[in-house]
């Protein structure tokens, strides 16, 4: 490209360069709907919001905010409060089994 093209792509001001910021928007959803539909999300990781503090080593989770809030289990070293948002962990990927190790940010 010529230095004095006005199509040049600046990544330091705008990594799409000139993309189309809604047709990128749209692809990265439809690239998640299907991930999701591929249950290709499933990691061993969600996102869960804590409804209630049962004790120090227990809370009522809402996990990817589906309701009924279930009990899972948690780090008693951290500290957590009704309304915190949580990562909860399904260890060896099991749903079955769950533990809250800390809030998101």
């Amino acid at each position: 490209m010529a230095r004095g093209n006005s199509n040049r792509i600046n990544l330091r001001t705008n990594p799409y360069g000139s993309f189309d910021q809604n047709l990128f928007n749209a692809i990265k959803r439809l690239v998640y709907k299907i991930l999701k539909n591929e249950d290709l999300l499933a990691g061993e990781w969600r996102f869960g919001e804590v409804e209630s503090v049962v004790n120090d080593t227990r809370l009522m989770v809402k996990v990817n905010g589906f309701d009924p809030a279930i009990e899972i289990p948690c780090n008693p070293d951290a500290t957590f409060n009704v309304g915190d948002r949580v990562f909860v962990h399904y260890v060896n990927r099991n749903p079955s089994d769950r533990f809250v190790p800390y809030r998101c940010g």
